[in-house]
């Protein structure tokens, strides 16, 4: 009786593989006909087996909740981080403005200082530590603060003194 209704059976996964194959959703090949399909119907199972896993994989737990906060926690810091980044680097390139008189070879400071500026963003670019970027952040906040402070007491003294020399 198990063979008449195996037969039976694969008269009918027969009859179904000749529909598709007709309709063009699987190709014949040599026989090979029943396997592909198998394997079709065979690759639509890729999940987990259980309900937990089930319910594991497609709720959204504390545990992957957590994760998606620290992650976007950890973009946002990144995307102020880079503002930060860009507005000091624009802040560098506007003070650079500043400098009119020029070095000892005749070179403007505002191009050897921009030069310079660009030098030192671009040896930190690749930087990932937060901590770090942080630091380098605070010293060059500090750094063009403490050279615009500079300048304008020069060209205080400049004016109280008179104009003797650019060059310094």
């Amino acid at each position: 009786m198990q063979a008449s209704s195996r037969s039976s059976e694969e008269t009918w996964i027969e009859q179904v593989q000749e529909e598709m194959w007709q309709k063009g959703i699987i190709r014949r090949n040599n026989g090979g006909l029943r396997r592909s399909v198998m394997a079709r119907f065979s690759d639509l199972h890729n999940g987990p087996d259980t309900l937990e896993g089930l319910l594991d994989e497609h709720l959204l737990t504390a545990k992957r909740a957590a994760a998606m906060v620290d992650e976007e926690q950890a973009r946002r810091r990144l995307t102020t981080t880079r503002r930060e980044v860009f507005s000091l680097y624009r802040d560098v390139l506007r003070a650079c403005r500043l400098f009119l008189w020029t070095n000892e070879k005749g070179v403007p400071w505002r191009e050897v200082l921009r030069v310079s500026a660009r030098e030192e963003f671009e040896n930190t670019r690749h930087e990932k530590d937060p901590e770090v970027i942080a630091r380098l952040l605070v010293v060059g906040r500090d750094s063009l603060e403490a050279a615009i402070d500079k300048m304008i007491e020069k060209q205080q003294q400049m004016l109280k003194t008179g104009p003797t020399s650019h060059s310094s």
